[in-house]
């Protein structure tokens, strides 16, 4: 209603000559009608529309000061807004730069008398310093870091900055202001404290806090725009081709690559077809369009296996992204980090500027001699299948050169239990290099190529070998349950996917012999042995069902899938490892518009009791 308000009134009457065409009032406030949060609603509305002229010339420069604010305080959570930053550049530094507006201080005080005349003066005071801050950074700064640099500095003094709460530097008015909810619920005495909600709930959901004062944070440096690259070899398509010399294993080691990177073939790619493994009958949801999309898709190519190694490399330990020769993004680690779904809101110094992508220096990175093997991104650290896959497959890959201390393992810093499994696996200690801070510039740094994701998404055969490999070094402990007929359950665990009947399918499954198998609960060598009794395995769609790689040759795999979300990832494992798979896919009765992996739904709960029992009686005489 605001916007249409003011436009409303801005196209009543002819714009005096020089001013903006009302299109581009139109333009600019759809943009902001669709990206500014409530703050920067609230305070255009100061804006009476009386004045048609002042409104017009004022409008840039708002637009400009509401860019950078909305940049900076909901940057690091919505990569929309480097739309808004595109807009600001494109549409309004560089006009002003060749005077095609009036200068800075006409602006400001045109702005100033608008908005003294149209609101109170403390709300008109409040709303002009961040146009007078605006205005005086057009007409001093050109470069991007000193314009990221002196908003940071004044939004985290007037508007705060959203960091993540921590034991370290926890703060109890900043978690209060960061989390409206937490701070209304010790108003009214639900909650002794701020720290009492972080400490229970607020550190497992990774709760932020916003703190006001000046940003200690500032920029050092830019580099745009960045390049993507890929080789013949790479297991994804982000990027242009670069050419690369291809050297054994041991010479990739002695020393840094002749040219920015080199890189050695493991194992060439291969093709394979899951189809004999896939099972139609019994299935369900067969009639879906998702369901025969993914029935279709059983035939798959895995990428190469390879170590890349860079000279003089950038790696962002936190989120797998590997830069170097100063502005080149090797497109492998960025295709399921970057450039995939929130890959911005995950690297907040990074931004899309005029369809290109740049990045902000923030931090003095963490000096590491090479040779070192990056294992670590953010799939990685936040999920057990990507650990698995990714992670523990690339350490296996380069067992031989880490237990011979000729390569160290560079990750960030890891949960001790995280920590543990790369011992047990047969990494040394020394071999281990933890990082605190998120980046790590490596005069020699490897790439392994399961760590794009490729390991699990299209898995290649060596990873039999590995699951082999994983029950020998992680014995399991001598109570361990193996049920013969397993359900595994996500009942507890944080998850977007949210089954409502879960605990009557279980009920129901439970009157024919099933047992709960609740592997987010066990430890990591359990998770492993636990299926490894198991005839048939009832399970939803996530990483728990990688455990079913250890099932016995020729169990069965039932995965409960959505048309939401979903892939064929464990079929894929379950025809590698000599498994059956059959599919039951469901439509959702809520998906969250805003992030189609979260939803809500039902299981058919009459309908897998019996598919179940009829593969129990079919299968009767060796799950008994």
């Amino acid at each position: 209603m605001l916007f249409s308000n003011l436009l409303n009134r801005l196209q009543a009457r002819p714009s005096p000559p020089g001013t903006p065409k009302p299109e581009a009032a139109v333009a600019a406030l759809d943009v902001l009608s669709e990206t500014l949060g409530d703050q920067q609603r609230a305070r255009l509305q100061m804006l009476s529309g009386d004045d048609d002229a002042a409104i017009s010339g004022y409008l840039r420069l708002f637009r400009a000061a509401a860019v950078f604010q909305a940049l900076k305080f909901r940057g690091p959570q919505d990569g929309a807004i480097a739309e808004l930053f595109v807009a600001f550049y494109s549409q309004h530094f560089e006009p002003l730069a060749t005077g095609a507006l009036p200068p800075p201080d006409e602006l400001q005080r045109r702005a100033e008398d608008l908005l003294l005349e149209s609101a109170g003066r403390k709300r008109a005071e409040a709303l002009a310093a961040g146009s007078q801050e605006a205005a005086r950074l057009l007409a001093q700064a050109r470069n991007l870091p000193l314009l990221y640099a002196r908003l940071a500095d004044y939004l985290a003094r007037n508007y705060g900055r959203l960091e993540l709460a921590s034991r370290a530097r926890f703060d109890e008015g900043a978690y209060l202001a960061a989390n409206p909810d937490v701070a209304a619920a010790v108003r009214r005495g639900e909650l002794a404290s701020g720290r009492s909600h972080f400490e229970r709930h607020g550190e497992i959901e990774g709760r932020s806090q916003r703190i006001f004062g000046r940003d200690d944070g500032l920029c050092r440096q830019a580099a745009y725009p960045l390049h993507f690259r890929r080789c013949a070899s790479s297991t994804r398509p982000a990027g242009e081709l670069q050419d690369c010399d291809l050297v054994s294993f041991d010479d990739l080691l002695a020393a840094p690559p002749q040219k920015d990177m080199a890189l050695t073939l493991c194992a060439a790619p291969q093709r394979y077809d899951a189809a004999a493994s896939f099972d139609r009958d019994p299935a369900m949801g067969a009639e879906l369009p998702h369901f025969r999309a993914l029935a279709e898709a059983c035939a798959w190519q895995s990428g190469a296996l390879y170590f890349a190694a860079f000279r003089d490399a950038l790696a962002d330990v936190e989120n797998g992204i590997v830069q170097y020769d100063a502005d080149k993004i090797w497109g492998d680690s960025a295709q399921e980090t970057l450039l995939y779904i929130g890959g911005l809101a995950r690297a907040p110094d990074m931004f899309l500027l005029d369809g290109r992508y740049g990045r902000l220096e923030f931090e003095k990175p963490t000096r590491v001699e090479g040779p070192a093997l990056l294992v670590t991104s953010w799939a990685a650290r936040n999920n057990y299948g990507h650990w698995l896959t990714n992670t523990l497959f690339s350490a296996y890959l380069a067992l031989g050169a880490l237990s011979q201390r000729r390569l160290k393992l560079l990750t960030a810093r890891l949960p001790a239990s995280l920590h543990q499994q790369l011992l047990l696996l047969g990494v040394p200690a020394e071999s281990i290099a933890e990082i605190d801070a998120r980046h790590a510039q490596c005069d020699h740094l490897l790439y392994p190529s399961p760590l794009s994701t490729s390991g699990n998404i299209a898995p290649h055969a060596s990873l039999s070998e590995f699951f082999a490999y994983l029950q020998q070094r992680f014995p399991a402990s001598q109570d361990l349950r193996r049920p013969r007929l397993a359900y595994v359950t996500r009942e507890g665990f944080k998850s977007q996917r949210r089954m409502i009947n879960e605990t009557q399918l279980f009920e129901a499954l439970a009157s024919l012999g099933f047992e709960r198998v609740t592997t987010h609960e066990l430890p990591f060598a359990d998770q492993i042995h636990c299926l490894s009794n198991a005839r048939i395995v009832v399970g939803q769609f996530g990483a728990a069902l990688w455990n079913a790689a250890f099932m016995p040759s020729g169990a069965r795999l039932i995965e409960i899938a959505t048309t939401n979300y979903g892939g064929n990832e464990y079929l894929f494992a379950a025809h590698l490892t000599g498994r059956r798979f059959s599919r039951i896919m469901v439509e959702p009765e809520f998906v969250d518009p805003e992030n189609a992996q979260i939803c809500e739904f039902h299981a058919p709960i009459a309908e897998i009791v019996a598919m179940t029992r009829a593969l129990i009686e079919k299968e009767g005489a060796q799950i008994s």
